[in-house]
């Protein structure tokens, strides 16, 4: 199904060890490397295995918004042929190309809005899946980082420039650890769930092992 894509664009991944670093953090680093938390996630095997069973679960809902999609594509394609036959007309105006446009413009949101809504339950449940994996996703990389005695990461987007064949990208690293810690996920989330929650859930427990440690002599 060509149209079905994971939905990863709008999950926040927020871990500190991948935040911008300040400037005397990079002069003290003496190894930097590069992960992608995003490409470490759907490199998993639970992450491929969740996408199949979405694809699964939610077959009726994807036959049903590719076809629903297609037949928007359709009437969008006739409202812009509309819009365009109005604006070249010799004597065109303002006036007379106003309907056409309108009408486009309200075809275009209405179609925004009704795809958003048949994708709903889709992108829910690969959101479900996604948080169920990224929860491991810090302990990962800092395993994978002392695995490699690496004590700096950037995402690839920080990265002006690297030395040719330099090894410096951990985010294979962080799949393996990740593969480790989570073989499954489940694509259903519950009734009242929603983006966010799992996190959420898991910040206390992440949290906790840090507070219970006495303080610094």
């Amino acid at each position: 199904m060509t149209k079905f894509k994971a939905l990863l664009s709008g999950t926040a991944f927020s871990m500190a060890v991948l935040t911008a670093p300040a400037f005397p953090a990079l002069a003290q680093a003496q190894a930097v490397a590069i992960i992608s938390p995003e490409g470490a996630i759907q490199g998993t095997t639970a992450f491929q295995n969740a996408q199949t069973a979405i694809r699964t679960t939610y077959a009726s809902q994807i036959s049903n918004l590719e076809t629903r999609v297609q037949a928007l594509q359709a009437e969008l394609t006739t409202a812009r042929t509309n819009f365009e036959n109005a604006r070249s007309q010799p004597n065109a105006t303002d006036e007379s190309v106003r309907p056409s446009a309108m009408a486009l413009q309200q075809l275009q949101a209405r179609a925004q809005q009704e795809q958003q809504q048949l994708q709903q339950p889709i992108a829910l449940a690969n959101s479900y899946a996604t948080e169920q994996i990224e929860v491991h996703l810090d302990e990962a990389v800092r395993a994978a980082m002392t695995a490699k005695n690496v004590d700096l990461v950037l995402r690839p987007e920080a990265v002006v420039a690297m030395a040719p064949g330099g090894d410096a990208n951990l985010t294979d690293e962080v799949v393996a650890e990740l593969n480790r810690r989570i073989q499954s996920v489940t694509v259903q989330p519950p009734a009242d769930w929603e983006p966010g929650d799992t996190m959420r859930a898991a910040r206390p427990q992440q949290q906790a092992p840090a507070a219970a440690q006495p303080p610094a002599q």
